[in-house]
């Protein structure tokens, strides 16, 4: 008999995770530590005229189930940390472009992980040390970018490097995860269950996944805010020899 299939889409309508988490100490550890970034660099011979600290904590839950059964689940909480540092003016800094083409060497600057707890003295270390690191970077950078101006006839583009803006502040309540994992389980087995009796299916796949991202930021204009996003989705799957088709799925 010819193997054969039948879509298994989980339609859900996931309700945005409810529950404030202490926000706080993460905002507060950042703006001090961007002050005394700021207080520390000032003497040096190129100081930054910009530092901005941007977090983002993802807490995800997911889960998997083929036939009935639990094949996978993963409950994970994280935080990445990006620096943008620029010394030298508003009109010409480090990150200023190079001939025909931008200065690709800041692009490479990746997000680094950090501590997931609300401990001020771990969170303020793992900034000191990035602000470090993209310091020296950036002195780096903006001595090519003036030896490549020195070479040049005239410049293609006099626009500034960067503009001055207002300051601005925006902050909402940081959520926290909350999913009902035993009961999601549960709908995962009964999603997959019924292909179990069917002896020409050879693969029936149901996946859920809930995520909350949190984002902290705070610059040397002393702009600073909290912003959260809430995301579920599911989505299912099964497997036919004969009419091979895309996976069914519904994203809420």
């Amino acid at each position: 008999m010819a193997k054969k299939s039948l879509a298994l889409a989980a339609l859900i309508a996931l309700a945005a995770p409810s529950g404030v988490a202490a926000q706080q100490p993460v905002l507060d550890a950042m703006k001090a530590e961007l002050a005394r970034s700021l207080a520390a660099l000032h003497t040096s011979p190129s100081p930054p005229y910009f530092i901005g600290y941007d977090i983002t904590e993802v807490q995800e839950f997911s889960a998997s189930s083929s036939f009935g059964a639990i094949t996978d689940r993963g409950d994970e909480r994280r935080r990445a940390l990006d620096v943008q540092l620029r010394i030298g003016s508003y009109a010409f800094d480090n990150t200023h472009a190079r001939g025909e083409f931008p200065n690709f060497a800041r692009f490479f600057n990746a997000s680094v992980d950090i501590p997931i707890d609300d401990d001020p003295m771990a969170i303020r270390a793992a900034l000191w040390y990035e602000t470090q690191q993209r310091y020296r970077n950036a002195v780096e950078q903006l001595s090519d970018a003036r030896t490549n101006a020195r070479l040049r006839v005239a410049p293609e583009d006099s626009s500034p490097d960067f503009s001055r803006e207002s300051p601005e502040r925006y902050v909402e309540p940081a959520l926290v995860l909350t999913v009902d994992r035993s009961a999601w389980e549960q709908k995962l087995r009964r999603y997959t269950a019924p292909f179990a009796q069917q002896h020409d299916i050879y693969g029936a796949n149901a996946f859920f996944t809930a995520t909350v991202e949190t984002h902290w930021y705070v610059n040397r204009r002393h702009s600073r805010g909290t912003a959260r996003r809430s995301n579920g989705s599911a989505r299912g799957r099964s497997h036919d020899h004969r009419s091979p088709r895309a996976p069914a799925r519904t994203d809420h």
